[in-house]
């Protein structure tokens, strides 16, 4: 297995968690193709992310601090010159309102070209 193929899965580990939540059940992986397009045009890297660096993320929805977990990394997708957390918004707003105290992971998706 790549290294990207590694990456991809933990990405799509953390939209499967959010199937739980979900009555029927939605295919994240399926949505995630719609919204951002095919994960093959793609480039997917690893990323330490400082607290600074976190606090420029744009969330949607960045009022809710109650995530569902609590783990690394965040999913996050740049285009255009701008950062926006798909998964985690609410971990990153936790970590906020608790002072970003430390760096976190984050996987960085940005489509080719």
């Amino acid at each position: 297995m790549s290294d990207q193929d590694a990456l991809w899965n933990q990405v799509y580990a953390a939209f499967k968690a959010h199937e739980v939540f979900q009555n029927p059940p939605l295919d994240m992986s399926r949505m995630f193709t719609k919204a951002y397009g095919d994960p093959s045009k793609c480039d997917i890297h690893e990323e330490v992310l400082s607290p600074d660096e976190l606090r420029q993320l744009k969330r949607y929805g960045e009022f809710d601090d109650n995530p569902h977990r609590d783990v690394e990394p965040i999913i996050v997708w740049a285009d255009k010159g701008e950062r926006v957390v798909i998964d985690g918004r609410r971990r990153v707003t936790k970590w906020m309102n608790e002072g970003l105290d430390k760096p976190r992971r984050a996987l960085i998706i940005k489509p080719r070209g």
